[in-house]
C-alpha cells in the first residue's frame, strides 16, 4: 500500500468512526484493549492484548474497520503488534 493510499485509508476510517460517534451519541474509545482479545503466542508463548479501532461501552459495540487481515492471510498477530 502506498503512503497516499495509507493516508486516505486513515482519513476514511476516522470519518467512519466519527460518524459512529455522532449516530450513537457517544464518543468511542479508540484503541481500546480487552483482556480476552489476544494475539497469537510468540516464540516465548507470550500473547499481547490487541486493540480494536473503537469501542462504545454504552452500546456494547466494537468496530474493527477494514483491517488488512480481514481480506488476506497475515503472519501471526504478535509479529504485527511487536513487543510491549
Amino acid at each position: 500500500m502506498s503512503r497516499q493510499d495509507s493516508d486516505e485509508a486513515y482519513v476514511l476510517e476516522a470519518y467512519v468512526l466519527d460518524m459512529c460517534d455522532e449516530v450513537l451519541g457517544e464518543t468511542g474509545q479508540q484503541g481500546h484493549r480487552f483482556d480476552w482479545l489476544l494475539g497469537d503466542p510468540g516464540a516465548t508463548g507470550r500473547q499481547v492484548n490487541l486493540p480494536v479501532d473503537s469501542y462504545w461501552p454504552g452500546h456494547q459495540l466494537v468496530v474493527a474497520y477494514r483491517e488488512l487481515q480481514h481480506d488476506q492471510p497475515m503472519p501471526i498477530a504478535v509479529q504485527l503488534v511487536g513487543p510491549r
